[in-house]
């Protein structure tokens, strides 16, 4: 992983984490919204695993699959909460977009 690439994934982090902060002190987290959080990293931390370790590039792109589809989802529960913290998760959902298909053009 190159550092740009590296110094975006820690922007999106951020930017993810400060508005999940604002919305558990403003009391609007719900069940749904902890349950794509957890999902999410689990995804995240699996991806990592596969990818970096044991350098499987099919099975990376399976649960990058799966990683987009969870951060569609909890963009849309986002959105339900506030616009601005929807606002907020997109760099998070294009970086994993990214990372899809820099692993799509590794394997073709």
């Amino acid at each position: 992983m190159s550092n740009i690439s590296l110094l975006i994934l820690i922007i999106s982090f951020s930017l993810l984490y400060l508005c999940l902060i604002n919305t558990l002190k403003n009391n609007k987290f719900t069940n749904d919204l902890l349950f794509f959080l957890l999902i999410d990293m689990i995804l995240v931390f699996t991806l990592s695993i596969f990818y970096f370790h044991f350098q499987e590039l099919n099975i990376s792109i399976i649960i990058s699959i799966f990683l987009i589809f969870d951060n569609i989802l909890l963009f849309k529960e986002l959105t339900t909460i506030s616009k601005k913290a929807s606002i907020l998760t997109i760099p998070y959902l294009l970086y994993f977009t990214y990372v899809f298909i820099k692993l799509l053009f590794k394997i073709f």
